[in-house]
Formats: C-alpha cells, sequence, structure tokens
C-alpha cells in the first residue's frame, strides 16, 4: 500500500524484513526518475551547522555539531574571490581584465548543487523550450525578478569510480540570456514546449514539467539552512527559500531508512542509506568551510512535535558514509553548537514522528522519507533491524555504538 505523507513525498511500507520489522522508504518502482544537483559542496551552505560522520562514543552518542559552510556568490554559483590588485603589474592587471570581460561572456557553471538562488516566497515559474534549455523565474530578495537559464545535464553518478571521474553539472545563465546568447531579451521570447507533468510525486515542489524528449524537469523549494536543535531563526541567511531545479529520466534515488532502539534499547534512532541506481551515494570527505566534495550528501533530520517545540524543527544534518553509502543516528540530548542563542541541550528531540530529506545525486531532485516514532519495543523486530544494520554499515566504526543489539 502506497501512502503519501504529510511531506508531499511518497512513501511505502517495505516487507523486507520477516515478522514485520518497520521500514518506510521512498518507493523504487514509483519515484522513477534520476538527475544531478550540482551544489552540495560549501557553496550555498551558508551558517549551516552540520553533524560529521555521526562519531559516537560508547553509552553516549555524541555528534561533532561544528562544522560550517563557507558562502558561494548565488549569482554566478562560484567562490567569491578577491585579490589586492596593487601588487600586480599592469600587464597583469590587463590579463585580468580580458578575462573578466570574457567571463561576462560566459555562462556560470553550477558545481555544487541545484541550489540558483534564494526566492522572496515559495514561488518560481519553470519553462523549457525544445532546445533543452530551462527558465526558472522567481522574485529574489534584494535583486528583484531572477530569469536563470539551465541546461546541459541530466541524471547523475551515485559516486565517483575513480580520479577521472566527473559529475553532472548544470550550466547557468543569470543574466537571462545576454550572457550565452548575447541577447538580453532572450527570456522574453522563451518558448515552452514543457507538457504537463506526469512523473512521481516530489517533495518541496513548487513546478514540474514533462520535456518533449520525454524527460521530466523541476523546481523544488527548500529551507535547507534551518539552525540545528530546533532553534526558530534568527538570520537572514537561515530563512532562504533555496530555489533547486532538477532534470533527470529514469529512476529517482532512493532513500532507505530503518527505525530501531539503541544504546542498550534506551534510546531510539535510525539508520539508512542513499542509493541511485543500485549504487550507494556518497563522497570522500566531509564538507566543510575548507573542504570541498561535490559527490558528498547531507542527511537532513526533521522532528514534529518534540521537545524542540510544536510542528516540524531542523534537529541537525549528518553525512553519508564513504562506501556504503550509510547513515546512523540516535536521538539524545545535546548541546547547541557554540555561538547559538543558548548552548543548552534542550531535549533529545525525538518528536512523534521526522522526516529525512536529502538533495540527490548530480541534477537529481530532492527526496524525503517520513515516519513516525517507534510506539513500543518489539523485539523481533529489534533482531531483525540488527541483521539490516550489519548488511549496510558492517564494520562501520562511526555506527558501531548505536548498532541494534
Amino acid at each position: 500500500m502506497i501512502d503519501v505523507g504529510s511531506s508531499g513525498g511518497v512513501v511505502a511500507p517495505v516487507e523486507n524484513c520477516a515478522r514485520g520489522l518497520d521500514v518506510v522508504r521512498s518507493d523504487e518502482n514509483l519515484l522513477r526518475a534520476a538527475t544531478r544537483d550540482p551544489f552540495e559542496r560549501p557553496g550555498a551552505l551558508v551558517g549551516q551547522a552540520v553533524r560529521a560522520l555521526d562519531a559516537c562514543v560508547p553509552q553516549q552518542p555524541a555528534e561533532q555539531p561544528g562544522l560550517r559552510f563557507g558562502r558561494y556568490d548565488v549569482d554566478d554559483g562560484q567562490l567569491v574571490h578577491a585579490e589586492d590588485s596593487t601588487s600586480r603589474r599592469r600587464s597583469a592587471l590587463a590579463c585580468c581584465l580580458c578575462a573578466l570581460i570574457a567571463a561576462c561572456w560566459s555562462p556560470a557553471q553550477a558545481v555544487a548543487s541545484t541550489n540558483v538562488g534564494a526566492a522572496e516566497t515559495r514561488h518560481a515559474s519553470l519553462k523549457v523550450n525544445a532546445d533543452g534549455v530551462a527558465l526558472v523565474e522567481f522574485e529574489q530578495p534584494g535583486h528583484g525578478a531572477r530569469h536563470v537559464l539551465v541546461w546541459g545535464a541530466i541524471n547523475a553518478l551515485a559516486h565517483a569510480t575513480d580520479s577521472s571521474s566527473t559529475q553532472q553539472v548544470f550550466k547557468l545563465d543569470y543574466s537571462g540570456g545576454w550572457k550565452s546568447r548575447h541577447d538580453a531579451g532572450y527570456w522574453r521570447r522563451f518558448k515552452n514546449d514543457c507538457g504537463a507533468y506526469d512523473g512521481p510525486p516530489l517533495p518541496l515542489l513548487v513546478a514540474a514539467c514533462k520535456a518533449p524528449d520525454g524527460t521530466y524537469w523541476a523546481v523544488q523549494i527548500w529551507q535547507r539552512k534551518l539552525p540545528m536543535r530546533g532553534f526558530a531563526p534568527w538570520t537572514t541567511a537561515q530563512r532562504e527559500n533555496e530555489v533547486h531545479v532538477s532534470h533527470w529520466s529514469g529512476v529517482l534515488p532512493l532513500l532507505e531508512v530503518y527505525r530501531h532502539w539503541t544504546y542498550g534499547r534506551t534510546k531510539q534512532g535510525f539508520f539508512g542509506r542513499l542509493i541511485y541506481d543500485g549504487q550507494p551515494v556518497y563522497g570522500t570527505r566531509t564538507p566543510s568551510a575548507q573542504v570541498g566534495d561535490p559527490w558528498a550528501r547531507n542527511i537532513y533530520v526533521d522532528t514534529f512535535n518534540s521537545s524542540y517545540g510544536k510542528s516540524w524543527r531542523h534537529d541537525t544534518a549528518i553525512t553519508t558514509h564513504a562506501g556504503s553509502g550509510g547513515f546512523c543516528y540516535t536521538f539524545v540530548a545535546q548541546h547547541p553548537p557554540r555561538g547559538y542563542p543558548s548552548e543548552k541541550p534542550n531535549g533529545n528531540g525525538l518528536g512523534t514522528k521526522y522526516r529525512i530529506t536529502v538533495m540527490g545525486p548530480g541534477v537529481t531532485p530532492i527526496v524525503r522519507w517520513d515516519g513516525r516514532k517507534l510506539a513500543r519495543l518489539d523485539p523481533a523486530a529489534q533482531s531483525e533491524a540488527a541483521a539490516k544494520f550489519r548488511e549496510i554499515l558492517g564494520d562501520d566504526k562511526h555506527c558501531a555504538s548505536e548498532h541494534s543489539a
């Protein structure tokens, strides 16, 4: 039986465990499509504290709470970089100016996620022409109307297989056609050839369509930078409505999530993995302000009606692990990161239900799982969870203390 959760994402009970292990995941048959989201590196993730690889110690599940991301310019997807030109010779300055002029006529390349900007509200429009170019339009705070051209990528690789591996990456033109087409009015005459969307349901969806070639395009808007531990946002960046664009054909990323009891069966948590086209999704490093990894993916955890407060509150984010694409987490009281309005723990954050959201690899869409907390301990289901834990995470030292005993 298929169930559409409150988030709008499709979830389905999976009868893959004997005696009814209560597992819910995004259905791999229903959620079909494959796309790349090229921006998940330090860019577009500002002030977002994330948890590093579930570093746990026996008896006390701990977290690395302080990883923050740097800022990349949302106008072109590139790292903001300044140099002291006074130290340059005239000839070097002339070369730089030439390069700058050339750059103005070249489209940007999105290399960190499908985030193409911040919207004033949860509204954006999508058009796609017969040449496979998308036009995404929205109102951006401080910039007014944005007319962003997106093209040149579809689907994804799950992970790098060698040093020559390259991920699917969109080309972006924030000028509406002046940079890439030498036509400042291109966006005004843009012809939409994209038909009605008949693809799988997606969370956070604001616009979607089916292109003439049968592929799908979608726009999702997400407040991804909300502060951890249920705190209400206190900065403009934390309130930002990120506009994410995706393009795919075939299967969607599959987010598997399994609930279980941890730490001597005294606490509740979950584990799982992110899969794309049958392969685990992961990078080789945990993204930070100093380290970028376009292959890495973060799992964002939100909780409903918890010790953090009423309705949905953001708890934390964790990185999929190298090799398995796996992850694990236990709801325990933890100190907020430094710099927060308070550094006192505010309960364990386990609500009546919780959800997990992740940007797919490459230019694939955002996918989500949601489910309720476990009502009681079921020894048989716990045993099945332990077997699944070993299958996915094996000897993963980061999750060893959260094993389903």
